[in-house]
């Protein structure tokens, strides 16, 4: 039996490929094709096929000058990526070449002429070319999608780049915008504060004014009580031009409460409202200013009690007790 291998490498060939030559009934050599189930190697980056053509030439008979050819493992010219890129022609004839000119396996240092074997010398032996242009455009096919591939792979990535800067820009306008959006209304926080500040400090100006004015009306007040005080020789005579002083200075609306009352005598008179506190001065249980307060109430809310001023004369001076004419003195 004699076996000739021989290697073949190709671009982007995934499989192992093997040609096996087996002698039919006359003698001829046909090629069938087996696919080899070795992995490729990840580490490189042009993956090859390998093609072993093993020629089964068997002595016959009739036969007994046919040379015993031996095992062989001859290697075809190699096949780059490069060589696929720049001319198909060119590398079918590179293996045509390769294929007549088969190498042998001979010993390590074996000269040129012996390591070489020529198809052409021995008619028995037939490659079919035509499998191997078919070989050969399938690599090719194989290649050209592989670039597709890629090329389909790069526009991915391509548009994946393309998407990432516009989020970029996107992201960084939107950003700019809510800065902004947010020193804008700071702006108008700072503002908005700064107005409610000055109005309240406004009204808390006028507000002192009007008790600075409501203090010093008091303080009048308490003057003209305490030179009225200082007029009068009499204790009951003073309680009673004190008690004139309170009348003097209620509201004019009691004027007109007088007039309706002492010109309708025939009409109800108002549910009498229960009297004041006895005033003792400083010593009482109540301030002058209260006391003031619920005896005016009294007189204005009860007035048809009391239709003329001597009436509620008599009626202020009641609830003074003995020391009535402890006053307060303003500060």
């Amino acid at each position: 039996m004699t076996t000739f291998q021989g290697l073949f490498q190709g671009a982007n060939v995934p499989d192992l490929l093997r040609l096996v030559m087996k002698e039919d009934a006359d003698n001829d050599l046909r090629l069938t094709e087996e696919v080899s189930n070795d992995p490729p190697r990840a580490n490189r980056s042009n993956r090859r096929a390998t093609l072993d053509i093993r020629a089964l030439n068997v002595n016959s008979v009739g036969d007994k000058d046919t040379p015993d050819l031996g095992d062989v493992e001859p290697f075809l010219t190699h096949v780059t990526k490069d060589f696929v890129d720049n001319d198909f022609d060119s590398r079918v004839d590179i293996i045509h070449e390769a294929i007549t000119e088969i190498e042998l396996n001979a010993s390590p240092g074996a000269p040129p002429e012996d390591r070489r074997f020529s198809v052409a010398n021995h008619p028995g032996v037939k490659v079919d070319l035509d499998r191997w242009i078919t070989e050969v455009r399938r690599v090719m096919a194989e290649r050209d999608a592989y670039k597709q591939q890629v090329s389909h792979l790069t526009d991915i990535a391509q548009t994946a780049e393309d998407n990432l800067a516009w989020f970029h820009r996107d992201h960084t306008r939107r950003l700019a915008e809510c800065e902004e959006d947010h020193a804008r209304q700071l702006a108008e926080c700072d503002d908005e504060w700064g107005r409610r500040v000055e109005e309240l400090t406004d009204q808390t100006s006028q507000m002192a004014a009007e008790i600075m004015d409501l203090k010093n009306r008091e303080i009048s007040l308490h003057r003209r009580l305490m030179d009225a005080d200082n007029t009068e020789s009499a204790p009951g005579q003073g309680g009673a031009k004190k008690a004139e002083r309170v009348l003097a200075v209620r509201p004019t609306r009691e004027g007109t409460i007088d007039t309706v009352t002492s010109t309708s005598t025939t009409t109800k008179r108002s549910a009498k409202m229960p009297d004041p506190p006895m005033f003792e001065g400083s010593e009482g249980n109540i301030d002058f200013e209260d006391w003031l307060i619920r005896i005016t109430s009294i007189l204005q809310a009860n007035a048809d009690h009391w239709p003329t001023d001597s009436a509620r004369l008599t009626y202020v001076l009641t609830p003074f007790g003995p020391p009535y004419r402890s006053l307060p003195r303003p500060q």
